[in-house]
């Protein structure tokens, strides 16, 4: 059965995945599952930021830990929290990076194609000229760099062709450090 709805589906694993984001969303819903996990990371200073940095890189758990690094902004070094968090961030964005560039780059592929993503294509051409080419790599920057979701950003520039392994974990860990940074600086002055 699941396999013939599968066959339905023309983007199976995009499907899944966005079920499992909005379960995870419905389910924690009210819960006090984030509390606990505040309180959980709050004691463990680098650790807890490292932590921390790893869920912020998630959609689903990136609000919690935005409140989690602006409580333990007061408590620690902001250089090394920034370093630290940064790096918790980074590791975050390489399983999303592995997991779409080895599970979900065919239907990434065959997305391009679809006559909307064309259509949003050509008016982003339209609109932006000749800055076209830098509107795609900004987006996916702003949504590295803040509390939104950057599995979006991961897969705009997985979807890039001159994006190698390095130059993505340097680019990804100063936009989360950044991100992180300012998240932190507001957390000290709070």
């Amino acid at each position: 059965m699941i396999h013939t709805i599968s066959r339905k589906l023309k983007y199976p694993k995009l499907f899944l995945l966005v079920l499992i984001y909005t379960l995870t969303i419905i389910l924690s819903y009210g819960s006090n599952i984030f509390l606990c996990l505040r309180n959980l990371l709050t004691p463990l200073g680098a650790i807890g930021i490292f932590l921390s940095g790893f869920f912020y890189a998630y959609s689903f758990t990136a609000g919690p830990a935005t409140a989690i690094l602006l409580t333990l902004a007061k408590q620690q070094n902001i250089i090394t929290a920034v370093l630290v968090g940064g790096l918790g961030a980074l590791s975050g964005d390489i399983i999303i990076y592995l997991f779409v560039k080895h599970s979900f780059i065919v239907e990434i592929e065959r997305l391009k194609n679809e006559q909307i993503i064309v259509l949003i294509g050509k008016t982003l051409r339209a609109v932006f000229g000749p800055l076209y080419e830098c509107v795609l790599p900004i987006t996916a920057g702003f949504l590295i760099a803040s509390p939104l979701p950057t599995e979006i950003g991961i897969a705009l520039i997985t979807s890039m062709k001159k994006m190698s392994v390095k130059k993505f974990i340097f680019i990804v860990y100063i936009l989360h450090t950044a991100g992180i940074f300012f998240i932190l600086l507001i957390g000290k002055s709070l």
